[in-house]
């Protein structure tokens, strides 16, 4: 389910089975890690005489922002290791519920999501099936309930905001239940209140919420159905499911270096969504009837026997541009000289869109690395911006 390597010696990689099955392999030399006696399995076990620990289908782990030789885990318990697994204890007492219940939708009485403040080492957060959410602000000391105001749902994920240190979300679903209802909360004061701030997403169960990393008020959600982004901290919602199938999205992460949206799918792979559109999305963009966004510079590939068509192209520009209102698009680039190169057309939504350039001319040949002019027509309206089109690194 998880993949995590080691932020100072990536060959170390965890990973993860169904029931906290966790371990940890080099990925250089294939050989296991001995954390234990002989064995790839960094698994959290009980002390003798302790009960064995519940670990739910999917087990929450991670690595300490703030040490890398640290983990956590979430069972029926919250553990904790400092030497990489070959230790594990537990740092909280009984946070999950008991097995089963009234509704049969507590399976495994566990914690389903557990979240790291990067403000402050050993403060953390843990949701679990049965709608409880709790947050600890001295590493499993003290534990505090803090699902007051949340309703019973099983919680999908709880996130500490890495914008400020008492702002926490949570996202939880019913559909164990037969529920879909879109349950969204966020809190400013480490749980202590909640708003709910799911607004008018659809009844769309949710599975995951992020933060955009470089703008605060920007929220990214995973629902049973696709994905959606707030500008203003959930007040209002905007769907990012134009070409995106119909699936459930279990996972998302906006990659902090190259701006990508990286969307996780049960059933149809990977997505890619480029970000920076949506971080440089603000209200006087949004009040103008036409504006192009920075196009992201293209990185020519090398491929050997090109001479044999046809050929997958060697890069691709891709042109995203603003419209108040549904029009007809044109783009047309021309090279610095001025020379035609292309023309590109189709029918703009109101909001953001998009259009792909191959890096070919009108007659299908690759176009040379350069700097290209792209002039986006919509009615009456026009507006120019460059494409760096840089050659092959071979």
């Amino acid at each position: 389910f998880v993949t995590l390597p080691d932020p100072t010696d990536p060959r170390w990689v965890y990973y993860e089975h169904q029931h906290g099955e966790m371990r940890r392999i080099d990925i250089t030399a294939g050989i296991p890690f001995s954390g234990g006696p002989a064995t790839e399995s960094v698994r959290p076990q009980p002390l003798r005489g302790e009960k064995p620990y519940r670990f739910g289908w999917f087990t929450p782990f991670f690595i300490s922002q703030h040490d890398p030789k640290t983990l956590y885990a979430g069972a029926n318990v919250v553990l904790k290791t400092i030497n990489r697994g070959a230790e594990w204890r537990p740092i909280s007492p009984e946070l999950g519920e008991t097995p089963g219940g009234e509704r049969a939708v507590v399976p495994y009485g566990s914690i389903t999501t557990l979240s790291e403040s990067p403000f402050a080492p050993g403060m953390l957060y843990a949701g679990t099936e049965g709608g409880h959410v709790w947050v600890t602000k001295n590493d499993g000391a003290q534990w505090t309930d803090v699902s007051a105001g949340l309703p019973r749902k099983w919680v999908t994920r709880v996130v500490a905001s890495q914008h400020d240190g008492g702002t926490v979300y949570v996202s939880m679903s019913g559909y164990r239940e037969d529920d879909f209802t879109a349950y969204l909360y966020r809190s400013t004061d480490f749980g202590a209140t909640w708003m709910p701030i799911a607004n008018n997403l659809p009844a769309e169960s949710i599975n995951v919420i992020r933060e955009d990393p470089k703008r605060r008020d920007v929220l990214y959600v995973g629902t049973d159905a696709g994905v959606y982004v707030s500008l203003d901290r959930g007040a209002t919602w905007l769907s990012l499911c134009a070409d995106l199938p119909t699936t459930p999205v279990m996972d998302l992460v906006v990659h902090p270096r190259d701006d990508e949206i990286v969307i996780a799918t049960h059933g149809r792979s990977l997505f890619l969504l480029d970000a920076r559109p949506v971080q440089a999305l603000s209200d006087a963009i949004r009040a103008s009837d036409l504006y192009l966004f920075e196009v992201r510079p293209v990185q020519l590939t090398w491929q050997p026997g090109r001479e044999v068509p046809p050929q997958p192209p060697r890069g691709r520009a891709v042109i995203h541009f603003w419209l108040k209102a549904a029009s007809e698009v044109t783009v047309e680039i021309s090279d610095a000289e001025g020379r035609p190169v292309r023309t590109l057309s189709a029918r703009g939504q109101a909001g953001v869109n998009r259009i792909v350039w191959d890096i070919r001319g009108k007659d299908g040949r690759d176009a040379p690395a350069g700097v290209y002019r792209a002039e986006v027509t919509a009615g009456t309206l026009r507006i120019t911006g460059n494409i760096v089109v840089r050659p092959s690194k071979r």
